[in-house]
């Protein structure tokens, strides 16, 4: 699968086989843990959850500028329109819950991350 970065500048890839995932975004080849592009092919292919009426919120955030800049901001202006943030990370919380068990092993690429 391709996934591409939140501002749309970088493509990932993303393999999977017999339970074996790799991907060559910063967070899965260099550190080794499932980045997002791994954790987005997972809730496509339905192995993990995917709460539609809260992923509407964060379409079209461009994440690389954002997490420069102030993490907790997004969240901030979520809680002020009266969005329900708890129970944003009650489903991020259980995604991760997921993620620890899968019966899956991520590896790095071997491809290189785009610069």
């Amino acid at each position: 699968a391709v996934v591409l970065s939140s501002n749309r500048e970088k493509e990932y890839t993303v393999t999977w086989e017999n339970g074996v995932y790799t991907s060559n975004d910063n967070a899965s080849y260099w550190r080794g843990y499932a980045g997002y592009p791994i954790i987005a092919v997972l809730m496509l292919q339905k192995k993990l959850s995917l709460n539609s009426d809260i992923i509407d919120y964060f379409k079209g955030i461009n994440w690389t500028e954002l997490n420069k800049k102030y993490k907790a901001e997004v969240m901030d202006n979520l809680n002020r329109k009266n969005v329900n943030v708890s129970k944003i990370k009650e489903e991020v919380e259980k995604v991760y819950e997921e993620i620890k068990a899968l019966n899956i092993i991520c590896r790095r690429s071997s491809a290189r991350p785009p610069k």
